[in-house]
């Protein structure tokens, strides 16, 4: 009787006290969280806060077409690395580029 009872108020108290503000709660340890991994992995990146500039329009994409062309879907390396562990298992398939799977 005394684990039900326990489990009622644990439960009550996340249910009442912590799930309607978790993040709030839990926002410090994530903040030192993450300040403590990126002192651990050396990241030094100065963070920017980026603000929206609206819908991008058709007019935009015209303008910057070459930068539109130039932004990569995939990464070649990381998609034959994929294809070599998971589809080259039985000497079926073997790829040299990914060009000439996805074009």
């Amino acid at each position: 009787m005394y684990l039900v009872a326990m489990f009622i108020v644990v439960f009550l108290t996340d249910f009442v006290y912590l799930k309607p503000n978790e993040l709030d709660k839990q926002k410090s340890y994530i903040e030192t969280n993450i300040r403590y991994t990126k002192q651990a992995y050396d990241i030094n990146i100065d963070e920017v806060e980026l603000a929206s500039a609206g819908t991008i329009t058709s007019e935009d994409i015209e303008q910057n077409t070459d930068v539109i062309q130039n932004i990569n879907m995939y990464n070649d390396a990381r998609i034959l690395s994929h294809l070599e562990e998971y589809q080259t298992n039985f000497g079926y398939y073997t790829f040299n580029s990914t060009q000439e799977r996805f074009i």
